[in-house]
């Protein structure tokens, strides 16, 4: 389906809910849909060509104690030049060229040696953010061989995604390594990150609307499409840098839309978050503040990271979606730090800063790797 914006019939049909709670629901969802719409129109369009090559700021820089840990990092390779495009499958009249800008976004992958995964990445054009349907798009990877290597492809489905399913037996080594979406048709493209760490890596898991960021969702907003200045939280970033040299694996989690990954990755990179995975929203479902929508997204992301053999050891919030999330994977309450009165948490007040000053004095976590 082209038009991205159709509700899920959870939302179309309130039934039993509440009025209110179906009324305050629908005005978020709305909200965002057209954040997303206005994104799309004010948003860069990346494609591959000789001289051309992605912001670096959208990339992670290698960890200094990552470095001296041995630990594999390829991310450095330019992206492939002087490809020719290939011929479109679809015969749809002004296809993509009539839709608008690439709106594409990818999602970093967090794995283990011994466990399957699933990569994926979403493909859509222009403000109405219209589905890439049944198109090949190509996965190149960072190899440390010094150039990008085409390594899979995959055709898209009715709704613009693409889902790439590797056995254990084909992921790289123990490392870092920059991943690349290409659409062969109009060479655009996006880019993500592969994780393969050990079993037993610890994981540190933090919001970002709300928690890591100061302003909420709508500071977001005007970040993206008006470029007012979002401001993290005193002592967030900070916090993200001392979890990474006490050996915690960060991983920001967010309810944000997909259509929003290139604005957050700059904005954590400009004010000097620790590098660590990304995963946001791939259905506008998993956005609707509750429990049956971003609680048990986040619920379900962060159990299948329990699956493949991480620990997740400590996690940052400030809804009760979150904590929802939290607490479904076990997490005591001194393991959960949260902004606002809940119980079964502990409390951050209204900064890190505190909280900063407690982790000068903890002790390193083992590093697997090592």
């Amino acid at each position: 389906m082209r038009d991205a914006f159709s509700l899920p019939p959870s939302v179309s049909s309130p039934g039993g809910r509440g009025a209110q709670v179906v009324a305050g629901t629908l005005a978020l969802l709305m909200l965002a849909l057209v954040a997303a719409v206005l994104y799309g129109c004010a948003g860069t369009e990346e494609t591959l060509s000789s001289d051309e090559e992605p912001d670096a700021a959208s990339f992670s820089p290698v960890p200094e104690e990552d470095r001296r840990a041995g630990l594999r990092y390829c991310v450095d390779a330019p992206p492939p030049s002087g490809l020719d495009t290939k011929a479109w499958r679809t015969s749809e009249p002004g296809f993509p060229s009539g839709f608008g800008r690439p709106r594409h976004a990818a999602y970093d992958g967090l794995a283990t040696p011994g466990a399957s995964i699933t990569l994926g990445a979403t493909f859509r054009y222009g403000p109405n953010l219209a589905d890439l349907e049944d198109e090949v798009v190509e996965l190149w990877m960072d190899d440390c061989s010094g150039a990008m290597t085409r390594w899979r492809q995959a055709a898209t489905d009715s709704d613009g995604h693409v889902d790439i399913d590797l056995q254990p037996e084909e992921l790289p080594e123990v490392g870092v390594y920059r991943l690349m979406y290409r659409v062969p048709g109009d060479n655009s493209f996006d880019t993500a990150f592969l994780r393969v760490l050990p079993e037993g890596t610890r994981l540190a898991v933090l919001d970002i609307d709300g928690t890591i960021s100061a302003e909420g969702s709508l500071g977001t907003l005007g970040g993206a499409l008006f470029g007012t200045t979002e401001e993290p939280r005193p002592g967030a970033a900070e916090t993200t840098r001392r979890l990474r040299e006490l050996g915690w694996e960060p991983v920001y989690l967010t309810a944000r839309f997909y259509v929003f990954e290139d604005y957050t990755r700059r904005w954590l990179s400009r004010h000097g978050f620790a590098p660590g995975t990304l995963h946001f929203v791939r259905h506008e479902r998993d956005a609707l503040p509750r429990q049956r929508g971003t609680g048990d997204f986040k619920l379900g992301y962060l159990g299948a990271l329990q699956d493949r053999g991480f620990e997740i050891g400590r996690a940052y919030g400030n809804t009760s979606t979150d904590l929802h999330a939290y607490r479904g994977v076990g997490l005591p309450p001194e393991r959960i730090f949260m902004f606002g009165d809940y119980e079964g948490a502990a409390g951050l007040g209204d900064s890190f800063e505190a909280h900063l000053e407690r982790l000068q004095a903890e002790a390193p976590v083992p590093r697997p790797w090592m």
